[in-house]
């Protein structure tokens, strides 16, 4: 039964997609049937056969990328499925400036989700919404607000996936995909144990950043957000500086 050998995880909107681009570019390296299968969040009850059928058993190296299990891991639970279908997978996390990502996201609503309401009301005005009532979730607008901003918050899940997957684990910043990929890219391939040296011309697309700009938000309110995400970014950093 063929496995997935490497996971690529991490926050929505973080750059997932274009990091599993960038490896699966390599000879050595399968694409999976399909980039995010989602399988230990949205499809565990469809069984491990059903799973393993997204890969190729030809020697090459077998991964995919779906940042729910990421996102949806407050508690142990999803990395420790992962381990049991594959306790020798690597996993690799990205991660992205809190801000940058909740714009990000916010505008993922909008353009793909298509929410009239959120267009109207604007980012400057979302993200100045009480975060009090967003806490209790009072109206559709403050239970949205809660969801963005939880996903921007990193320090428990990588606390998780440190302890489920110790050395086997590789965390990356979107910015370093951005402004380093060659050798962001070299240190996943040493990571994974395959050829470093390989290179692509697409290294150097940015497509992955499209599309969000802190000029959405006034600095007043870039301020407010930093400031709530600033104990989670010292822990998270910390988290960083122990991998």
């Amino acid at each position: 039964m063929n496995k997935a050998e490497f996971i690529i995880t991490g926050v929505m909107k973080g750059g997932t997609t274009i990091l599993y681009d960038f490896i699966t570019s390599h000879p050595d390296v399968n694409k999976a049937k399909q980039k995010e299968i989602h399988y230990f969040t949205l499809n565990y009850d469809k069984g491990d056969q059903w799973y393993s059928e997204f890969f190729e058993g030809n020697g090459k190296l077998n991964g995919e990328a779906s940042p729910t299990y990421f996102d949806l891991s407050l508690a142990k639970t999803i990395p420790a499925m992962i381990n049991r279908h594959n306790n020798d997978a690597k996993i690799i996390v990205i991660i992205r400036d809190p801000v940058e990502r909740a714009i990000s996201h916010f505008n993922h609503l909008v353009k793909v989700n298509k929410n009239e309401g959120l267009e109207k009301l604007g980012a400057e005005r979302f993200f100045n919404l009480p975060y009090s009532d967003a806490v209790v979730a009072s109206n559709m607008y403050s239970s949205l607000l809660f969801h963005v901003l939880n996903f921007s918050a990193y320090s428990q899940k990588l606390r998780i996936f440190k302890q489920e997957f110790g050395d086997r684990l590789l965390v990356l910043k979107n910015e370093e995909l951005r402004e380093a990929p060659y050798d962001t890219m070299e240190k996943v391939y040493n990571f994974l144990e395959i050829e470093s040296t390989f290179k692509s011309d697409d290294f150097d697309k940015v497509r992955y950043s499209a599309g969000t700009s802190l000029d959405q938000l006034s600095e007043e309110t870039q301020r407010k957000l930093r400031e709530f995400f600033r104990e989670d970014q010292e822990a998270t950093n910390k988290l960083l500086e122990s991998l």
